[in-house]
Parts: structure tokens; C-alpha cells; sequence
């Protein structure tokens, strides 16, 4: 099965271009890239038990850290973008 690259690759030009952005960037820039997502998804889990159990201040402290660790993926994705 001969896949060429051009068919895998997405139809949209800003997604294409970010794609080969990250994959030329150095192998830091995508450990910084990957962590963040990591993160967002134990705060995700912990959300979800703290409204299973509704317990309302820790609820209202994982929105606030979700806020965070999402414009830091905001960030991480200009800096990455940004250097290339």
C-alpha cells in the first residue's frame, strides 16, 4: 500500500502549515506542545468527579486551572508556530 504524503495531509492550509511546523520543530518545543494537553486532561478527570460528588469550591478551582492550561496551549502553539 503506497500512501503518498499529500493524501494524509490535511485540505486546510493553516493546518497543514502548523503541522509541518511541528514536525521541523526541535524535539523540546514538542515535549512543551504535548505536556500541556496532558494536563488539561488529569483537570478534565478531576472536574468531572468533583461534579459527580458536586463539590462546588473544588468545581469553581479546576474551571480556573482549565482556563490557565488552556491559554497556555494558546501560548505554546504561537511560540511554536512563531519560531518556525
Amino acid at each position: 500500500m503506497d500512501i503518498k504524503q499529500e493524501e494524509i495531509m490535511p485540505s486546510c492550509g493553516r493546518i497543514r502549515t502548523f503541522i509541518q511546523d511541528y514536525n521541523q520543530s526541535p524535539r523540546a518545543n514538542k515535549l512543551s506542545f504535548f505536556l500541556p494537553y496532558l494536563i488539561l486532561a488529569l483537570e478534565l478527570i478531576v472536574l468531572i468527579d468533583a461534579l459527580i460528588i458536586s463539590n462546588l469550591i473544588i468545581v469553581s478551582i479546576i474551571i480556573i486551572l482549565v482556563i490557565i492550561s488552556v491559554l497556555e496551549i494558546i501560548f505554546v502553539t504561537r511560540e511554536i508556530y512563531s519560531k518556525i
